[in-house]
């Protein structure tokens, strides 16, 4: 199974706590082994406008704290990250990829479990496209379908899992000519996305389920190479 985890070349001990969680049957993929605009201390317009990377019109005046003001560079070089490491994902044939960032915590039953989850989820839906591993609901889930959740509008891509098929579907967005927050995107890929704006542009797509109890979780204590990044005028 093919895991492609989000790390920045300038940590090196967030690899390394990643490696030790990791079951020994993952081939895993680093994004800190690539080159490419996704360290936000790094980012500048100019750099953006090289990779041909437009920024979606991200700043709304409304009460919404994460809406009312620009994209910080940590969430752009994140969300080309994510889009970096689904373009590797499509160049392989596999049926479905973990993806992880590298504060993820693992539980201490995820190896173990995960195979057997995904091969009851595809009984279940031999179709299914995105499975959380972990998030953070913000919304009410629409609902049960056996032992996996429909989930509503939820936060987090700390720890998901997308078929090929779906990956191919979020490549089809040209997520990099509108980018926008990846915390808000995925959602944005299954369920209609409260803001107009982006529901027009992301129509939703992906047949999402999360699973209960969640197998993963953020390890806070490595603090956030997000936050305080400053943003692009």
């Amino acid at each position: 199974m093919k895991a492609f985890v989000l790390n920045l070349k300038r940590r090196n001990d967030r690899k390394k706590h990643v490696k030790a969680q990791l079951p020994g049957y993952f081939e895993a993929h680093f994004t800190s082994d690539w080159d490419g605009p996704m360290d936000g201390q790094s980012l500048t317009d100019e750099t953006l406008k090289e990779h041909g990377i437009s920024l979606f019109p991200w700043e709304l005046r409304c009460k919404n704290r994460w809406w009312n003001r620009p994209m910080s560079k940590g969430e752009i070089g994140c969300s080309v990250s994510h889009w970096l490491c689904w373009k590797k994902a499509s160049t392989f044939n596999d049926p479905h990829y973990v993806f992880l960032e590298d504060d993820v915590r693992l539980g201490p039953t995820f190896g173990e479990e995960l195979p057997e989850v995904v091969s009851r989820l595809s009984a279940l839906d031999e179709a299914w496209d995105l499975l959380f591993l972990g998030r953070s609901p913000r919304a009410p889930d629409e609902g049960r379908v056996g032992e996996f959740i429909k989930p509503g509008f939820s936060y987090g891509t700390h720890a998901y899992m997308l078929s090929h098929a779906a990956v191919d579907k979020l490549l089809a967005t040209r997520f990099p000519e509108d980018l926008i927050p990846a915390d808000e995107f995925l959602p944005a890929m299954y369920c209609d996305h409260p803001r107009p704006d982006v529901r027009s542009r992301y129509p939703k797509r992906l047949r999402a389920y999360s699973v209960d109890p969640l197998l993963c979780s953020v390890e806070h204590r490595l603090g956030s190479d997000i936050k305080d990044s400053g943003s692009i005028p």
